[in-house]
């Protein structure tokens, strides 16, 4: 069962360093009415996350920040210890982000460690790797571990089918809905499309990001800045020729139909059909006679 001395202690370990803000002064306010409240919901499942605030920072980029509501935050420190127990005997050492005497600063003396091992070392990231978790995958993964590895967890009055209901209703609430935004509208269109929880669906069943092409499942394109690339060259190569009244050299229109040629060569590998038609290619025997080039 929830009960009132558990969260009320997870409501200590949520105001540290953070009691002086507005929402952990607002639910000061009603202490005693609030966890009860949060007690009662949890009990008779009704409970629901409540709005998030979203605003963004700009250090060390513009990123969007969504910031749940005080008391949510006290049913993830609620929640967060019980995991812990599951879940830490399960990393590889070398796993620092937030994750007890680890941190930035450990995980830094860590990495010189390896560079005076060896010269050699790769620096890599996984891309937009939150932005594209599949909730269903996550779901199902924590419920097989809280499921078989319960037995593992220590002081918590919480039953197995209890934490899977509250961990379903966190991983499952959409903060993008009902949402409290501060700050400009306008700067949030400033962010990528696959920086941000607004478009993050219609920008992930975007695909791979890899050598020129956008790589899906059942068909790949060509990238729009290839395409763009090629259209800029080509449009260049146009002007010229009419600025020259089609009296180019044999080397300067040799050289753009390479180019040309390099271009279609790369789309062809793709799902290029309509692209062909829409961009349409330059017919070499208009410009030049190749029987120059013999």
């Amino acid at each position: 069962m929830f009960c009132f001395e558990e969260i009320y202690k997870a409501y200590l370990k949520c105001r540290k360093r953070k009691r002086n803000t507005l929402n952990a002064l607002v639910f000061e306010q009603n202490l005693i009415e609030n966890i009860c409240n949060l007690e009662t919901s949890l009990n008779n499942y009704t409970y629901t996350p409540k709005r998030s605030v979203c605003f963004l920072t700009t250090t060390p980029k513009l990123r969007e920040v969504f910031a749940a509501d005080f008391s949510d935050r006290v049913i993830h420190h609620l929640i967060v210890p019980i995991l812990e127990q599951i879940y830490e005997p399960k990393f590889i050492y070398d796993s620092y982000s937030n994750r007890k005497n680890k941190g930035i600063h450990n995980a830094s003396k860590r990495a010189i460690h390896f560079i005076k091992a060896t010269k050699y070392y790769l620096q890599l990231d996984v891309k937009n790797f939150f932005y594209s978790i599949d909730k269903n995958i996550l779901f199902y993964k924590l419920k097989d571990e809280i499921i078989n590895n319960y037995n593992k967890v220590k002081n918590s009055l919480i039953k197995v089918h209890e934490m899977l209901w509250i961990v379903n209703k966190i991983i499952y609430h959409d903060v993008t809905k009902n949402v409290i935004i501060k700050g400009s509208k306008k700067t949030f269109l400033n962010i990528p499309p696959h920086k941000t929880l607004f478009k993050v669906h219609k920008s992930n069943n975007q695909g791979l990001d890899f050598l020129g092409y956008i790589l899906r499942p059942n068909y790949t394109l060509c990238k729009k800045r290839v395409v763009n690339n090629y259209k800029y060259k080509k449009a260049k190569y146009l002007d010229k020729y009419e600025q020259s009244n089609t009296n180019m050299s044999i080397e300067e229109i040799k050289k753009f139909l390479e180019v040309q040629a390099s271009f279609f060569g790369h789309i062809k590998h793709s799902n290029s059909y309509n692209l062909k038609k829409t961009i349409g290619d330059i017919d070499e025997k208009k410009y030049i006679n190749f029987n120059l080039f013999n």
